[in-house]
């Protein structure tokens, strides 16, 4: 496991090699970033994680040329999730997200919704869901 400047905030990948492909996943809940990072590694995929927007936006200035997709909760502390999104999108605009959320469904897709790049999965999701939405995601131009 290779690791950035906080152990919080460590890349998950195979010893001795560089990550690429990185989805960064973004939730407050240690049992849902888990469960994502988790789903995402058996898929093939590199994870960084983050527990708070804060921390999102520092893992993500450190490697932000690796990362494919972000997955971020709508319900973070501190930072929202639009303003995380917002920041990251300033340095890379086509960066694709796929919010989460198990509140208020309806109203967090509509804060949204209007962003390109971006996809919406209401918790609780399926391994099989989520894996299929970054995939389908990925493979959108």
């Amino acid at each position: 496991m290779a690791y950035l400047a906080a152990e919080s905030r460590a890349i998950d990948q195979p010893r001795g090699t560089q990550p690429c492909n990185i989805v960064l996943v973004v939730d407050d809940e240690d049992g849902i970033r888990a469960f994502v990072t988790a789903a995402l590694r058996q898929a093939g995929f590199e994870t960084a994680a983050a527990g708070d927007g804060r921390e999102a936006l520092e893992t993500f200035h450190a490697i932000a040329d690796r990362v494919v997709l972000v997955v971020l909760d709508v319900g973070l502390p501190g930072l929202s999730a639009a303003q995380v999104l917002r920041a990251m999108r300033a340095a890379r605009p086509t960066l694709p997200a796929l919010i989460i959320s198990g509140y208020a469904a309806e109203s967090a897709r509509a804060a949204f919704q209007s962003l390109d790049r971006t996809a919406f999965l209401r918790k609780p999701f399926s391994i099989a869901t989520l894996q299929a939405e970054v995939a389908r995601m990925l493979a959108t131009p």
